[in-house]
This record gives structure tokens, sequence and C-alpha cells, in this order.
């Protein structure tokens, strides 16, 4: 005699009726289903992400964010863009430096970042200091075809030291590592180098002089590394300046020119010639030179802060394309010479003809003694580096139809004992705008944002309490409650 089953007992699949199976299944199919049309929609969510994707960042300071300079620049490139990064992992801008060249490798397919570490790939970084004769480990190469350009990690950045007095780290105050990146992108891919005549036989400086002191080579080293060809020039001999010549360079010219060389300098500027002028104490022409071009070269020297009053710091510039992205950035002069506004010449409101721009300014003009000298004639402080442009602003090809110069009061703020501080920033940034490398020179710098957060020891015993005790008890109470109740339900 068999035993009926008791109440607690669940029926067999047989004696279920058909419809309640027939649920159970379709349930099961549309869970099934759902499923596979979830993983169907993240699968189309990915590819269009990564096909149609969107970026921003929203960190107020806009280090990783890509200006809109920098992003036309990218998508003219017509050759590939290898970017490698020998940047030890622990160095405080790594994660910067790192996702702003995500940016650019996401901006462009040209760009293709590499990322060597000093101290795992040995045989990787040795081979690229072998072939390139690089010095150091913090750094980024960029390369297109035979171009190369460095960039030293350390440079694109500017510190706040005033924390380390207290015990703490030095904090970041500006970052140049979009101006940097770009300009160095910009300056492989150019398929066109700039040809820049530096003139010989007035006793100028030697650009090939490798002296540590009075020699001149890092500033040859530095056009180099900015993709420029330089060639020697002598204007008696050639008899003229070259069809090809992008810019004209006189470096510190210590003897006098003659007639006919200061007529071909002054012809060559009115035919929208590019020229700079690094000033010497000596009197070679160049104050002749420059008067009609809107630019009095007075006596005597400026004189900065120093005991000595040998070296000017300059720290604030005024607004010029030059001057742009040199925000927290100190250039130091030595003695240089006065310059200033020529009225006369480059009256202001001009917008077709001369304008002259006086882009860094000293304090105190001195003579040789030194001693103080008036100067009623000039209004002002002086100026140690002008700009000076002629021709219709704006437009399509504007640099082709402008006349450019740059001057500067001083030659030794270039040398290789001299080229210190932002002194090869602002060298490289009157080069570019002279050859009309205009674009990246508009990229401010970023200035991190930081929101302090004061805390007594007494708060961070509360929060250690609460991270530490009182949030894993919540947990543990409510996975005990979650525990209760499945057991209450089940029985």
């Amino acid at each position: 005699m068999m035993n009926a089953p008791s109440k607690n007992q669940t029926p067999s699949t047989a004696d279920r009726p058909r419809g309640w199976i027939r649920y159970k299944m379709a349930t099961r199919l549309n869970t099934v289903i759902n499923l596979g049309l979830a993983l169907l929609v993240l699968v189309l969510a990915n590819l269009l992400a990564d096909r149609v994707a969107w970026r921003h960042d929203f960190g107020r300071a806009g280090l990783h964010r890509l200006s809109q300079n920098s992003r036309m620049m990218l998508a003219e490139l017509e050759q590939d863009v290898n970017i490698t990064v020998m940047l030890q992992p622990d160095h405080e801008l790594a994660i910067i430096v790192r996702d702003l060249l995500r940016e650019y490798d996401h901006a462009s397919p040209r760009i293709r970042v590499k990322y060597l570490d000093p101290y795992r790939d040995l045989i990787g970084v040795q081979a690229l200091a072998d072939k390139y004769g690089l010095e150091g480990s913090d750094i980024v190469l960029f390369e297109a075809g035979d171009r190369r350009h460095v960039v030293d990690v350390d440079k694109v950045a500017e510190f706040d030291y005033v924390p380390v007095l207290y015990g703490e780290p030095r904090r970041l105050k500006a970052f140049h590592g979009e101006s940097a990146f770009s300009s160095a992108i910009h300056a492989v891919s150019d398929l066109r180098a700039p040809i820049v005549y530096y003139l010989r036989g007035h006793g100028e400086r030697d650009l090939n002089d490798p002296h540590p002191v009075s020699g001149y080579s890092k500033l040859a080293r530095l056009m180099l590394d900015e993709q420029m060809k330089l060639r020697e020039l002598r204007i008696a001999e050639a008899g003229g300046i070259p069809q090809d010549a992008d810019m004209v360079l006189i470096l510190g010219a210590r003897h006098q020119f003659s007639a006919i060389e200061l007529e071909v300098l002054h012809n060559y500027l009115e035919n929208q010639g590019k020229m700079m002028v690094l000033l010497d104490t000596s009197e070679s022409g160049m104050v002749s030179l420059l008067e009609p071009w809107g630019v009095t070269v007075a006596p005597g020297r400026v004189g900065g802060i120093t005991l000595t009053h040998a070296e000017l710091f300059v720290g604030e510039y005024d607004e010029h394309p030059v001057t742009r992205n040199l925000t927290g950035i100190t250039t130091v002069f030595y003695r240089p010479r006065p310059l200033f506004r020529n009225e006369k010449a480059a009256p202001e409101g001009s917008a077709s003809r001369l304008r002259v721009s006086l882009l860094a300014k000293g304090r105190e003009l001195l003579d040789a003694e030194p001693q103080s000298v008036q100067a009623p004639e000039f209004d002002g402080p002086p100026a140690v580096a002008v700009a000076i442009e002629k021709g219709q602003a704006g437009g399509i090809d504007e640099r082709r139809r402008q006349t450019r110069v740059i001057v500067f009061g001083d030659t030794d703020f270039v040398s290789n004992t001299g080229m210190v501080a932002g002194n090869p920033v602002l060298m490289v940034n009157a080069l570019n705008w002279l050859v009309g490398r205009d674009r990246h020179l508009d990229i401010a710098p970023r200035f991190p944002e930081t929101d302090m957060l004061l805390l007594s020891r007494q708060h961070l015993s509360i929060l250690f309490l609460i991270a530490g005790l009182a949030l894993p008890a919540v947990f543990l109470i409510l996975g005990l409650a979650v525990r209760c109740c499945r057991g209450a339900a089940s029985t």
C-alpha cells in the first residue's frame, strides 16, 4: 500500500500541469533572450564608443585638454609621428604627461605613443641613447622620418618650492606640456625646414664655439632641435641676402657694417624679411639700422636689482605671441642695452604700418660707471626685448606678407653659460614666431588648482573611526539582517 504524499512534498514534473511547465520554459527562454540582447547592446555600445568617442576633461585646470590650435595642427599631419616616453614611473609628472599624450594619440591616427621604463627597458633606452646621443631618462622623444626633437620633462613644468621649507613636497605651479609637445610635433612634421642665415665678418658670436662660458653652441643645438637649417652668410661675398632665407640672425656684431651692407639689410626688411638682432656693447651700425623701424637704442645699460646690477630678472611680459606662454617663467639678461619705441617711426594705432611691441622691460637705466642717467626724451621703463611688425595683420598667409624683427638688448643671455631659467623658452618662441610657426605659441600654460583641506588630529581620528570601524560594522549588520531574512523565508 502506497503512502500518500505529504503536503510539504513538491510534486514531480509528471504531476505538474502542462501549462505550468510551458510557463517555466517560456520564462527561462525569455531570460536567455534578455541576456543575449543585453550582451548585444553592450557589444554595440563598445563598437560605437570605439568609432564615435566623446571625451571631456572635467578638471577646472584643463591639464589634459587640447587647445583648438593643437587639434588643427594634428588634423593637418601628413605623416606618422612616433613619440617615445622615457619617464620614471614614480616621476611626479608621469601621470599628467601620460594623460596628455593619450589625448594626442586619440586626436590623430598619425600619433603613435610608446613608453619605455628606464628601470626595466634598459636595452631599449640604451639603444635610443646611443642612436641620438641622449642624456638623462626623463625625456619625451618625437620622431618623424629622419627628424627628431627631444623634450625634457623637467623643463615643461614650474614648481613652487615654498612647501619644501615646511617639510612638504614641492607643488606644481604651471604646466607647459601642451605647448612643448605641439611645438615638437610641428617641428618634426614640417616637411620644409626653415633656413636661417647667420651673419659673419663683423665680429659676430660663433655658433660653433663650444666654450662652456663664452661659446654659443647651445644656441645652435637649440635651433637644430627646432629643425632649422643653419647657414653662414657674409654679405660682402654673397652680394646680398639669398632668396631662400627664412630668417637672418645677427648675433652680437662688434665691428661696423659698411653702408652697402646696411642698405642690403634694410632692403631685405622692406621686402617682408625676417630678422633677429642681438646687440653687443660695440657700435656696429645696428642703431642706425633699427631707428627707421621704430626702435631707438639708448645709451647706457639696463641694470637689475642685484648688488652688482649685472643680472636683470624679468618675470612679467607684455601681451604678444612670443610671450604668451611665458606666464610664470623668469628670464635672465646680463646688463642689456636699453630699447625704446620710436613714436615718430612707429605711431600707435596703425593697423597696416609699423608696429613695435615691448616684450620685456627693465627697471633702472644705468650708464657705464654705473650711475643713473636721465633720459627725459623716453617715456616709461626701458625694454630689453622688442618685436617689430610691418604689414597687414591677420588673414591667410600673414607671415609671408609681413616684415618681422626681434631685437634683444643682450647677447650673453643665450650663451652657453647664460642659457638658464626661461631663456631657452623665450628664444625658441622668438625663432618660431619669426619663421611663421605661430600656432603653438598661442597655447597658454595650465595652472593646476589645488583645494587644500586642513584637518586637525581630532578630525583625522574621527575619520579613522568612521572608515575603519563604523562602515564595516554597518555592512556586517546589513549582511546578518539579509541572512536572517532569507532563513526565515526558506522555513
